[in-house]
């Protein structure tokens, strides 16, 4: 299975979190151009192993993982809450 690099984040606006809860779409590179996957999107590929999505830091893929909190469904990629996750750390996504 292919594993998709994500380069970018977007965050929700007034998002009561500090963390990856905040984040609303991810972004990885296909060809030449940033395709972006909604939380939803990113979640439900994860957990049904049709897709996995990665972040590069210091050379090595870390994987995302799903994560939910409730009702509230997102990605990560540290074990727990964190706005030092480095998915937290990526630039926001450029708009297409």
């Amino acid at each position: 299975m292919h594993s998709w690099e994500v380069t970018c984040i977007e965050l929700r606006e007034n998002s009561e979190y500090d963390d990856c809860r905040s984040i609303e779409k991810i972004g990885f590179k296909v060809a030449s151009q940033i395709q972006k996957r909604n939380i939803d999107q990113a979640y439900s590929m994860i957990e049904s192993n049709l897709t996995n999505y990665h972040v590069v830091v210091n050379g090595e893929d870390i994987a995302l993982v799903s994560a939910n909190v409730g009702d509230i469904r997102y990605v990560r990629t540290e074990g727990s809450d964190t706005s030092e996750d480095p998915l937290m750390k990526l630039g926001k996504c450029e708009q297409n």
